[in-house]
């Protein structure tokens, strides 16, 4: 993403759309009451032409509406915006609604009426410097499949899903080897990025074949080859993969490994019998006390008002906002909620000792927004 104009007198801010994360950064960037301005393509409306030929009737314009609802389609790679339109030629009738599609290299003009929360100018700020950051691919395989996956900063993508064919006492097995991984490598060559990691993991020998039969024909923009065994293949293996850490071994300063490890530190602090409160109004209170050091939200709730207010309340009280997902390790987390706060012992102790008993520091997880009536801490039996 690339800021082209931003205007701090009346808050509007135009942004380019340079890769897919982008526009992931932008579905939760754009809210609903925004008034947003982009190219589109419009069809006129004329009520002397009854009978109007679709494709003449079809216009490219610049239109500015106010977002009722934003949709982020992964399969097609695009951001849709729906709204009522308000700003535009003179020929496009103002009140009616209209959707603007964007995707990469497109340019969008964002404009706030209440002001831009801090924390998502600071997501504006993370979107641009991760534009830098290399794009990390995976290969998960065994000697009958490979799946291969781009780790994404919403999370890892397949792309592609590799079978291997073959089999009986007659086959070639040299053969069938050469053909299988030919095919894995042309997934590769079409997916891989320039200056790309690539991580290959699974059980059993397939992975060291496969890097050697790389070292013989070598992909062009994979700079670096990691591999490591694994319990699984597939999609399994990917995510087993991102748990153990290889991703930071290629991207150190990605988005994606500062979440996981963030998530680890969570799931240690949980494991390790710390102290634990669940609820978003144990979540408030401590931030309330000041004992929040990390707050950590889940991507479906960025998007509430009153998480807002939290994420406010955190940068406020200079605690740090992780509010990209919980990505890595969200399966985990299920039923355990969407919203954590990770406390110092530093901070906690500050804080009249609230979760500084052990000196783990205070774990809080919600599943929503806060309440007016705050119920009292009281451990998970679950964990």
């Amino acid at each position: 993403m690339k800021v082209l104009e931003q205007d701090k007198d009346t808050g509007r801010i135009k942004l380019r759309v340079d890769r897919m994360d982008d526009l992931w950064h932008l579905s939760h960037i754009i809210r609903p009451g925004d008034r947003v301005r982009g190219v589109t393509d419009r069809r006129l409306e004329d009520d002397r032409d009854m009978v109007r030929d679709k494709e003449s009737q079809r216009v490219t314009v610049t239109l500015g509406i106010d977002v009722e609802s934003v949709e982020f389609h992964e399969a097609t790679q695009r951001l849709r915006v729906l709204g009522v339109i308000e700003e535009g030629p003179e020929e496009v009738a103002r009140g009616t609604h209209h959707t603007i599609s964007l995707e990469e290299h497109d340019w969008v003009e964002i404009f706030k009426p209440e002001g831009w929360p801090q924390h998502q100018l600071e997501r504006v700020d993370e979107a641009v410097e991760a534009t830098t950051e290399p794009t990390v691919v995976i290969v998960a395989m065994d000697d009958e499949e490979a799946t291969v996956a781009v780790l994404h900063q919403f999370g890892p993508r397949e792309i592609a899903t590799q079978t291997r064919h073959g089999g009986g006492k007659m086959y070639d097995a040299e053969r069938d080897d050469k053909a299988y991984h030919e095919a894995i490598r042309n997934v590769l060559a079409t997916t891989a990025p320039d200056d790309c990691p690539l991580i290959i993991v699974g059980p059993g020998f397939a992975r060291e074949h496969f890097v050697t039969y790389l070292e013989d024909d070598p992909v062009e923009g994979v700079e670096q080859i990691v591999t490591e065994a694994a319990a699984h293949p597939g999609m399994r293996g990917v995510h087993e993969a991102m748990n153990r850490g290889l991703v930071e071994q290629v991207a150190e300063s990605s988005r994606i490994s500062e979440e996981t490890q963030a998530v680890e530190e969570l799931l240690e602090r949980i494991g390790t019998d710390g102290l634990a409160t669940y609820g978003p109004d144990q979540v408030e209170h401590a931030l309330d006390l000041g004992a929040v050091e990390t707050l950590l939200v889940a991507d479906e709730l960025a998007k509430d008002p009153e998480i807002d207010e939290l994420m406010e309340t955190a940068l406020q009280t200079g605690a740090g906002v992780s509010a990209r997902g919980l990505l890595a390790r969200r399966s985990l987390l299920t039923g355990r909620g969407s919203l954590a706060s990770l406390a110092s012992p530093t901070r906690a102790q500050a804080s009249h000792g609230f979760g500084a008993r052990r000196g783990l520091g205070n774990v809080a997880l919600s599943t929503g927004a806060p309440s007016r009536d705050r119920p009292s801490t009281a451990r998970d039996p679950r964990l």
